[in-house]
């Protein structure tokens, strides 16, 4: 069992980067209603004032305009919050931006911005408040916000996966090395998955010296950030600070708010000892899905509705490749498509829809065709639940 550092927050003094908005500002004023005191930084001045102001509310805050990919700035702040506090006890690495395009087309100004963003501003984090929390002598806790493409690499995201990866390396390293050291400081890394922020808008702080993003990313980014903003898909930025504070008390290393993110790293690591490619082509995986949702994302990634013998648990499922663990299921499939055919990214014309009959042999039988319009249809007002697996004749998904 994890040892925890800092178990009770009231008159701790916490870092949070990042916190104009997002889990940033959740986790701000979760720490404040706890007793701690937040030093607020964020590269978006106005927005920082803003959300300074409103989190003044729940107790005392300090915000400073920060640049974390420049050392100098990081620096500065921790100078700061040295005269107004003295060395801070809790420090959250939680700035973050994405962008999207395959390995090859992601332009270089991408990999220098997010890596300076996401690896480089959690590095000048751990060297600029790691050494004054060593020196100072006191319990603390370090949290770095990764994501679970740390972990699990969804394609159209090279180097968002990459940058994530590397944090999630960082922030192992330096648990360990603070442990081999002997200093009463913990480590978590919070591995999200979709949650309800500004994330799919990272843009909006690209530096202007930098080129456009991979022409991929208007695409990925579009479906990204609708299922961000789905309520009933997503987590909201509250409900993920509320868990990665909760772990940080009580010690935990690693940190998944979304509970099924446990499958799919088990999943993982036997895909990766079969010696199999870790990632899931065109497949959403372990996400709960409403009615809503299926129109938005059907042409990009597939749909299956099953119908058991038990009309009430009619249910539909977002598929990748055609498989369905139910025997008795009936199914209808469209196959997903590759969006980069498709020039100008519209997905009128999707395919056929198959009816299947029974599952036999892990293969779904096709009976007939259909319009993928006729698929929208069937699918209206159903719920769904699913998961993805790797079998011995291919991709499945299990249906819960």
């Amino acid at each position: 069992m994890p040892t925890p550092m800092i178990d009770e927050l009231e008159g701790k003094t916490a870092i949070v980067t990042g916190a104009a908005s997002g889990i940033g500002f959740e986790l701000t004023k979760r720490l404040l209603r706890e007793g701690a005191r937040v030093v607020m930084a964020d590269i978006e001045a106005t927005a920082l004032d803003t959300s300074a102001a409103a989190a003044g509310a729940f107790g005392e805050v300090l915000a400073v305009r920060t640049d974390v990919t420049d050392a100098a700035a990081v620096d500065a702040l921790a100078a700061r919050v040295d005269d107004a506090f003295g060395s801070p006890q809790l420090v959250f690495a939680n700035a973050g931006v994405t962008a999207s395009g395959a390995a090859w087309e992601s332009t270089l100004d991408d990999w220098q911005w997010l890596w300076n963003v996401n690896v480089r501003g959690a590095v000048h984090c751990v060297r600029s408040f790691v050494p004054r929390m060593i020196a100072a002598g006191r319990p603390g806790h370090v949290c770095i916000t990764g994501s679970l493409a740390g972990y699990i690499n969804q394609p159209g995201f090279a180097a968002y996966n990459a940058s994530k990866a590397a944090v999630t390396a960082l922030a192992e390293t330096l648990a360990a090395d603070l442990r081999e050291a002997g200093h009463p400081i913990g480590v978590s890394v919070v591995a999200p998955w979709f949650v309800m922020t500004r994330l799919a808008q990272s843009a909006r702080n690209r530096p202007a010296a930098l080129d456009e993003s991979a022409p991929a990313s208007d695409f990925m980014r579009d479906v990204w950030s609708k299922l961000a903003s789905m309520k009933d898909v997503a987590l909201t930025a509250v409900e993920v600070a509320d868990i990665v504070v909760d772990a940080v008390k009580d010690g935990r290393f690693a940190i998944f708010p979304y509970e099924p993110s446990r499958d799919a790293l088990r999943a993982r690591v036997d895909r990766l000892l079969d010696g199999d490619v870790l990632v899931e082509p065109r497949a959403v995986a372990h996400v709960h899905m409403q009615p809503h949702v299926l129109p938005q994302l059907a042409p990009c990634f597939g749909i299956v509705d099953e119908r058991p013998h038990d009309a009430d648990c009619g249910r539909s499922v977002l598929l990748v490749d055609g498989y369905v663990h139910r025997p008795e299921a009936h199914a209808v499939v469209i196959e997903p498509v590759v969006a980069r055919q498709h020039v100008d990214h519209q997905f009128a014309e999707v395919g056929e829809l198959c009816l299947a009959g029974e599952r036999r042999n892990s293969a779904i039988q096709p009976e007939r065709t259909a319009p993928a319009q006729e698929l929208l249809e069937i699918a209206e007002g159903l719920e769904v639940r699913f998961e993805l697996e790797r079998t011995h004749d291919g991709h499945l998904a299990r249906l819960t």
